[in-house]
């Protein structure tokens, strides 16, 4: 909603602790969103219940609106409110509809998904989704690439070059998308 104010937006990449958010809110911001997947999937650790509530914590005294994302807000027993919400991403819905798009682009003689950082929780539910909603249809060959597709870009191509030609891929986010697709960019791939 148009609030009619100019918004003082800071963007901050490290890990998010009370310290960096106090920070944050002494430069006058308007609302913190905070999401925790990222920060999970490219560490490999979930950030500690007590970490997350100090942010939020932070935010409440000063009366600074909060969005969580991909926060397990029931875990903490906390509740949405005026001042502060909670979204959650619907992974299975997403690689559910991958799939349904995919699969309406043509027939494919594979299907394929590049997930992220190994171990990431949200990746696999994508994925496991979409190679669901691709094989309730009949078709088998689907392929999941489960390496780490930031830091093995021969090993993306390779496995892309490999899937049965033409080939449907879904990457499961943009940077996944355009490091997986300059590495092996061929005509015989529908993308997602």
């Amino acid at each position: 909603r148009e609030s009619g104010r100019a918004w003082n937006l800071r963007i901050g990449r490290n890990i998010p602790n009370a310290a960096f958010f106090d920070r944050c809110l002494a430069l006058g911001i308007s609302g913190v969103i905070c999401g925790i997947t990222t920060f999970e999937c490219f560490t490999g650790d979930r950030l500690d219940a007590n970490t997350l509530l100090a942010c939020l914590r932070s935010c409440q005294r000063k009366g600074i609106p909060f969005v969580g994302l991909d926060w397990p807000f029931r875990e903490f027993g906390l509740r949405p409110s005026r001042r502060e919400s909670f979204l959650n991403i619907d992974s299975e819905r997403i690689g559910n509809l991958a799939a349904e798009v995919l699969l309406r682009a043509g027939n494919h003689s594979s299907y394929g998904f590049v997930g992220s950082y190994p171990g990431c929780a949200w990746a696999r539910e994508r994925g496991a989704a979409f190679a669901h909603g691709v094989r309730k249809t009949g078709r088998r060959n689907v392929r999941i690439f489960d390496g780490d597709p930031f830091m093995d870009a021969d090993g993306v191509s390779a496995w892309l070059k490999a899937l049965p030609k033409p080939a449907a891929v879904f990457a499961s986010i943009s940077a996944v998308s355009f490091a997986s697709f300059c590495a092996a960019s061929s005509s015989a791939f529908a993308c997602l």
